[in-house]
């Protein structure tokens, strides 16, 4: 199964009714907070020790940091 495959089998699983909404959230295995805002595919570009930031694959705009 390739990745798109099982992110579809996913999504189709999750049953999402609400439309997106941009989140944040303190991620302790990593000590860090990361901001979802986008729901889309992503390419990450680590800019410092600290940041990395995710740019969307299909528009190239920030779909989220941490």
């Amino acid at each position: 199964m390739k990745k798109e495959e099982f992110a579809e089998a996913v999504l189709r699983l999750a049953n999402v009714q609400e439309p997106f909404r941009p989140t944040a959230a303190y991620i302790p295995d990593g000590d860090c907070i990361e901001f979802v805002m986008a729901p889309d595919d992503y390419v990450a570009r680590r800019m410092d020790g600290l940041v990395t930031v995710y740019y969307s694959r299909q528009t190239g705009e920030v779909s989220f940091a941490d």
